[in-house]
C-alpha cells in the first residue's frame, strides 16, 4: 500500500505517524510498531527496512523533503515559439527484399538434454533436474514410471 503526504507552501505540515503494525510477524501474529525499536526482538528498525518504512516515528525515519522557506511566486509561463508550417515528407526509399528464412540446424535429442541436478542437490542423489539446451522441443519417456515429458526448447 502507498500513501501520499502533501501540503501547500506556508500550510501546516502533517505530523509523522507510525502504522499500526511493523510488517513483521512472530508466531503468526503481527508485531506492532510500538516498541519495534526496543522490544524483545531487539531494535527491528535497524534490522528491517520494512519496519523503518511502516514505523517512521518509532524508527526516527520520518521523510523530510527540503525546508519550507515560505516559497516564492513562480514565474509566469513563457509562450511557446510559433510552430512552422508543415512540409511534405520526403519519399521513402524502396525497401530491399527480405531474405528467405533458413531454419537453425536441429540437434539429435540425446545431445539436447543436460542433467543439472547438482545445481539443486550438491551430491545429486535426491533430485532430478534436466535442461533442454537445444532450440527445439524434446520428447522423452521416463524408464521406471513410463511417464512422458516434453522439454520445451531451451
Amino acid at each position: 500500500a502507498y500513501w501520499i503526504q502533501a501540503w501547500v507552501s506556508g500550510g501546516k505540515k502533517p505530523k509523522c505517524t507510525d502504522g499500526l503494525y511493523s510488517g513483521l510477524t512472530s508466531r503468526g501474529r503481527p508485531i506492532p510498531c510500538k516498541g519495534a525499536d526496543k522490544g524483545r526482538f531487539g531494535n527491528l528498525c535497524i534490522r528491517s527496512q520494512t519496519v523503518k518504512t511502516n514505523c517512521p516515528l518509532t524508527c526516527n525515519s520520518c521523510l523530510v523533503i527540503g525546508t519550507d522557506a515560505g516559497g516564492t511566486q513562480a514565474p509566469a509561463p513563457v509562450p511557446a515559439p510559433a510552430t512552422p508550417a508543415p512540409t511534405a515528407p520526403a519519399p521513402s526509399p524502396t525497401p530491399s527484399p527480405t531474405p528467405a528464412h533458413t531454419p537453425a540446424p536441429t540437434q539429435p535429442p540425446n545431445r539436447c538434454v543436460e542433467d543439472v541436478s547438482n545445481v539443486f542437490d550438491k551430491d545429486g542423489k535426491d533430485s532430478c533436474a534436466i535442461w533442454n539446451k537445444c532450440s527445439q522441443d524434446v520428447s522423452m519417456t521416463c524408464k521406471p514410471s513410463k511417464c512422458k515429458v516434453v522439454l520445451k526448447a531451451g
